[in-house]
């Protein structure tokens, strides 16, 4: 482990020699009245510095803030807003614990570092996309990292349907997760799991005789750790990490683990929450539709798309004929079912690959990739078609 060492008089001296037992400090910028300290790393063979642009070291693990000046940790963490950074109060703990248990220690302060490391990617990842997919698989990535296993996956379980559906794996081979939901059956192993408010490991998974887990046993897992997401008391998923040998975890991979699983959850939660604001500022709340604004969106998507791959795209405008004449006549909740049953035949017939969404009061907008005019015109005949063949509860005459 590489570290940058800032700031520090007197009294600080035996917490850098201590760390310097440790941990390979590179260099350590102090004050021009910190001579005691400046003294004390030259004598450690410690590069010495006065200004806080000659941090450099741009490979250092960590950043040791000796200074106790929350001016100097600001400045800090606004030149180097991806370092990880430990202050006076945790250096002078890691000390007292080196002090005690001096190898263990040093494996303690490896994990911490590596914890931290791996909270921060999973909240860059949230903070710059807001993106569930993308979540899911950073949060299995940097559990790997932390214990150091070649495989993993996370699913989340849906209690209404009593399923659980693998939404991020990596290292698991190409056909682990290939069925992304599967139904938990009374008595699985995956079941066992989600009923528990802590990890389950597992070394060895054939002299586990509860162990059914079909698919992690067929991609040649041998041990593991299951770690229940829990969320106000209720299991919304788990955590799988496995090894391909088997492999007795140790205490405090269990704890980074279950430590990781509770930041994850609320992860997740904050991610959820925002993809579900951000599809509710884009949907109609009647018709369920994308809105105006979802649809000039996803135009300006696809026609950038259709521009950069040079394929056709098509723009179907659709609206309802005498429309105000039944709203007048048999009232507008009549005529919001109208049109709710009027969008659910435009999605019905519809591709996955279509944005279907309701661009006025009654009139409504596909847009279709990758599609030519005369398929567009088959669409539209194939929508023209349902609807004549619908009967609507209140058809207004020659409508």
């Amino acid at each position: 482990m590489k570290a940058i060492a800032v700031g520090g008089q007197q009294p600080e001296v035996p917490i850098l020699r201590t760390l310097a037992e440790f941990i390979h400090i590179t260099s350590i910028v102090v004050s021009r009245d910190g001579q005691a300290i400046a003294d004390a790393a030259k004598n450690l063979g410690i590069p010495v510095a006065y200004e806080c642009s000659d941090l450099g070291g741009g490979d250092a693990d960590l950043i040791i803030d000796l200074s106790g000046s929350k001016s100097i940790a600001s400045k800090i963490r606004k030149d180097r807003p991806t370092a990880q950074v430990i202050d006076l109060k945790t250096a002078q703990i890691i000390c007292d614990l080196v002090r005690t248990e001096s190898k263990a220690t040093h494996d303690i302060i490896n994990t911490l570092t590596r914890e931290n490391r791996a909270l921060y990617e999973i909240g860059m990842s949230l903070v710059s996309t807001g993106d569930l997919s993308e979540a899911y698989i950073t949060i299995v990535q940097q559990a790997l990292k932390l214990i150091e296993a070649p495989g993993g996956s996370i699913g989340i379980y849906d209690e209404s349907s009593g399923s659980i559906a693998c939404v991020g794996s990596q290292g698991f081979g190409k056909n682990t997760g290939k069925h992304k939901i599967i139904r938990v059956p009374a008595g699985h192993f995956t079941q066992y799991v989600l009923s528990q408010k802590s990890p389950i490991v597992v070394p060895d998974v054939t002299h586990y005789p509860d162990f059914d887990h079909a698919e992690i046993a067929q991609a040649g897992i041998r041990s593991l750790i299951a770690c229940p997401l829990i969320l106000a008391d209720r299991a919304v998923g788990i955590l799988f990490v496995g090894d391909y040998r088997i492999r007795e975890f140790t205490a405090i991979d269990v704890s980074v683990l279950f430590m990781l699983s509770n930041y994850a959850v609320l992860a997740i939660e904050k991610a959820r929450l925002l993809q579900n604001l951000t599809t509710m500022v884009v949907t109609d709340d009647l018709t369920k539709l994308n809105n105006y604004r979802g649809l000039t969106q996803q135009l300006e998507k696809e026609f950038k798309r259709a521009k950069r791959y040079k394929e056709q795209l098509s723009l179907i405008l659709i609206d309802i004929d005498r429309f105000k004449w039944y709203n007048d006549t048999h009232g507008h909740l009549k005529g919001n079912d109208l049109l709710v049953e009027f969008a659910s035949i435009l999605r019905q017939e519809s591709r996955a690959s279509d944005t279907v969404a309701r661009y006025g009061g009654e009139e409504f907008i596909i847009i279709c990739p990758k599609t030519d005019k005369q398929s567009a015109y088959q669409l539209v005949d194939r929508i023209r078609d349902k609807i004549d063949k619908r009967n609507f509860t209140c058809s207004c005459e020659n409508g």
